[in-house]
């Protein structure tokens, strides 16, 4: 699980200090990373993992769209 949260610039003291939680899971083969924060939730199919690099492939509609993180 991963929070994200007001910090030091909080401005209103009466606001949440947490914004929002995101959570992330592998499929039952890790063939895809499934991550979700609240009622919103995204499936990336693994195209390649290593101790330094992930790369994913997200498709939405028509749209395929590959992403690589790099440590």
């Amino acid at each position: 699980m991963h929070e994200f949260t007001e910090g030091p610039s909080k401005c209103n003291l009466s606001d949440p200090q947490t914004i929002y939680l995101t959570t992330w899971n592998f499929n039952n083969d890790e063939s895809v990373l499934e991550i979700a924060s609240g009622t919103s939730k995204i499936a990336l199919k693994i195209l390649s993992l290593t101790s330094f690099e992930l790369e994913v492939e997200a498709t939405n509609d028509n749209t395929r769209q590959v992403i690589k993180y790099v440590h």
